[in-house]
Order: structure tokens, then C-alpha cells, then sequence
């Protein structure tokens, strides 16, 4: 018993300290940022861990600005059963409070190029199977994500997010068992929930889900949308109520249904693909709403029990050239020129395959069962 006392004063001594400095030199061989911990708990007796205040600071030419990530506590409860698999089996692991921040710079650079560019250095490789590991009641909660986008000059927040996971393991014995994982957050004040029950390991990787979307409103991303589309897109806040079963038996079956919603959808003119802009308003519909009966990608089947568009509004116009406000100038015209081509001949008289239009090896099925529109 005196040595077991002994063992535990030890542990308890000296593990805080041990994993401290182990953070913080991995930290930066792995991440190159300075990584800091406040205060590390370590329970001998019942494999407690516990980290306080852990942060990953700023690259050295954003520094004063705070820490790229900090994490108020890190909880792991480890099981003795992790000496008797030689794998980690763990009772709880919750962490608390992460707080990120990520800049995009601009021309596809972020502020955390630095640490992508050490992760994907090539390292040792991997041999025989992967790691295995058995994990009860992981939650996250209390996250938020915040990203300045230089290039656009917008601001995205991510906030209260919540993630759930009762039970993950890779474990022989365990493979079989379901788990239930929760993920919720809040997007720019948009609202989003999702919950599924999946067998992750097990062969048929049989999962069902749910995803809840609520009135999310696409103004803050408009910056984003594709200059090179003939349209532009001024508006709109989605609904999404949709349940998803996939299972691989053995190729991979995915089945979607539930109902999408779209209100207040504006969409206005381009003025050209070289100096893209809004023109006049094209399009808007006041409600517009799809419900889901079957819908199968992998075979490319789509069936909607039935489509609602409310006060639908289309502004069309053509010029004195002929060309319609569907489509820039420049689009027409190459689109005019591609039809007007006739088709080349090759030396043995047969038609040059390149010039041919595309067919998809399988065209797409879709069935519309009712289709209703108002005013």
C-alpha cells in the first residue's frame, strides 16, 4: 500500500509538470506558435486529467492581436482498461469554451498558412492497422469560431456550438454498437441542429440523420457568389427540415427527404462576366418551397412529392441585337458562335468526336408529383 501511495505522490507531482512542457514543446516543433497552458490537474487515483486555459498564440507578424485558439478546460477521464487493451478508452472528454479566430488574407492565404505548411511536411510512415480506441461522452460546448475575410471585407461568427458524441470506439467487441452524435451551432444569428444514430465501424456503416436549418439568411455571402453566373443573387433566407439514411451494402446508398425552403429569393441581373455587377432585378419569388419524397444521388434519382413557388415575378427583356437578360452579351455570343459551327469532318469522312456534345453515361431521373404555382 506504501508504494502505491508513493506511485501516486509522484503522478500527481510530477504528470502536471511532464505533460505542461510536453505541450509546450510540441507546440512548437509541430505548430511553430508558442503554445501556453494555465494550470494542469492530474487525479493518479482515478486517471483525471484536466488543462486549463490551454492557447495557441498568433504567428509573429499578427502578435499583440490575441491567441489563435484558446480552450478554458480540456476534461479526460481515462480508464484502467486503457493498460489492459493497450488502446485509450476514455469515460469522458469534454472541452469547454474553444475559442478560434481565422483572417483569409486574400488569393486563397490564411493566417494559419504557417502551421498547414508544417502539418503536411512529409513524416514517417504509417504501418499495419489503424490506431484503436474506445471514447464515452465527448462534448464540446460553449464554441465559437470568428473569420475576418480580408478580400471581401466581411465578418463571419460562428457561435454556441455544441457537439455531442455518446460513445465512439473502433474496438473489436464495440463495432457493432450505435452512437448517437448532436451538432448545433449558431451561424451569423442563423440557427443550425443536427442529430444521427450511425454504427461508424461497422461494415454496413448504416447511419441516420437529421439536419434543422433555420432562417438562414444568405446576406453576408453574397460576396461569394460566382462572378461567371448570368445572374446575380440579392437575397434570400432558407428553411431545411431534411433526413438522411445512408448505408453501405455494399456500394454506398444514400436516400434524402424532407423539405427545403427558400423566402424573399432576389435575383438580378449581371452586367457582364468581365465587370461583374447587379443590373435590374431578374427574378424574385416570394416563397418557394420543395418537398423531398425520395431522393437518391449515388443513382442519380430525384423524386419531390411537390413544389410551392408563391408570387413569382420574372423581369424579361430582350435588346435590338436579340439577345435575352438571361444571359450576359458575351455569353450569348459564344453560345451563338458554338451553335452556329458546323461540325468538323475529319480526313476519313467521320465527325469529330471532340466537338460532340456530352451525354452522362446515366442521365438523371427526376419526378415531379405536384407542381403549384401562386400568383
Amino acid at each position: 500500500m506504501g508504494s502505491w501511495l508513493l506511485v501516486w505522490a509522484l503522478a500527481y507531482a510530477f504528470v502536471p509538470f511532464l505533460v505542461k512542457s510536453q505541450l509546450q514543446r510540441v507546440g512548437l516543433d509541430k505548430l511553430g506558435r508558442q503554445v501556453s497552458v494555465g494550470a494542469v490537474e492530474f487525479k493518479p487515483w482515478s486517471l483525471e486529467l484536466t488543462l486549463h486555459d490551454l492557447a495557441i498564440s498568433r504567428a509573429a507578424a499578427a502578435a499583440g492581436q490575441g491567441a489563435q485558439l484558446h480552450i478554458k478546460r480540456i476534461y479526460i477521464d481515462l480508464e484502467l482498461q486503457s493498460l489492459l487493451r493497450l488502446a485509450p478508452v476514455a469515460d469522458a472528454v469534454v472541452v469547454d469554451e474553444p475559442v478560434a479566430s481565422l483572417t483569409h488574407l486574400g488569393q486563397g492565404r490564411y493566417d494559419i498558412d504557417d502551421i498547414l505548411a508544417r502539418l503536411d511536411s512529409p513524416g514517417p510512415q504509417a504501418t499495419g492497422r489503424g490506431a484503436r480506441f474506445a471514447l464515452y461522452n465527448l462534448v464540446l460546448s460553449g464554441g465559437r469560431l470568428d473569420v475576418q475575410d480580408e478580400a471581401v471585407q466581411a465578418r463571419h461568427s460562428l457561435q454556441d456550438l455544441r457537439l455531442a458524441v455518446p460513445f465512439l470506439s473502433n474496438l473489436p467487441s464495440q463495432r457493432e454498437i450505435k452512437t448517437a452524435p448532436h451538432l448545433a451551432f449558431s451561424l451569423n444569428g442563423s440557427r443550425f441542429d443536427t442529430a444521427a444514430v450511425s454504427t461508424p465501424f461497422a461494415p454496413n456503416r448504416q447511419t441516420d440523420a437529421t439536419f434543422t436549418l433555420r432562417d438562414f439568411d444568405l446576406q453576408p455571402f453574397l460576396a461569394y457568389w460566382p462572378a461567371s453566373l448570368p445572374f446575380r443573387l440579392q437575397g434570400g433566407v432558407l428553411q431545411a427540415d431534411i433526413t438522411l439514411a445512408f448505408e453501405q451494402t455494399p456500394a454506398p446508398s444514400l436516400k434524402i427527404s424532407g423539405r427545403l425552403s427558400a423566402a424573399k429569393l432576389r435575383l438580378a441581373e449581371a452586367v457582364s462576366l468581365a465587370a461583374p455587377g447587379a443590373g435590374a432585378e431578374l427574378l424574385a419569388i416570394d416563397m418557394l418551397q420543395v418537398t423531398l419524397d425520395e431522393v437518391r444521388p449515388f443513382e442519380q434519382v430525384v423524386k419531390l412529392a411537390r413544389v410551392d413557388i408563391g408570387a413569382p415575378r420574372l423581369a424579361l427583356a430582350r435588346d435590338r441585337a436579340g439577345r435575352l437578360n438571361l444571359l450576359p452579351a458575351d455569353r450569348s455570343q459564344a453560345i451563338k458562335k458554338i451553335a452556329d459551327k458546323p461540325s468538323a469532318t475529319s480526313a476519313e469522312g467521320q465527325k469529330d468526336t471532340a466537338l460532340q456534345p456530352l451525354t452522362p453515361a446515366r442521365p438523371w431521373q427526376l419526378e415531379i408529383a405536384r407542381l403549384e404555382v401562386k400568383d
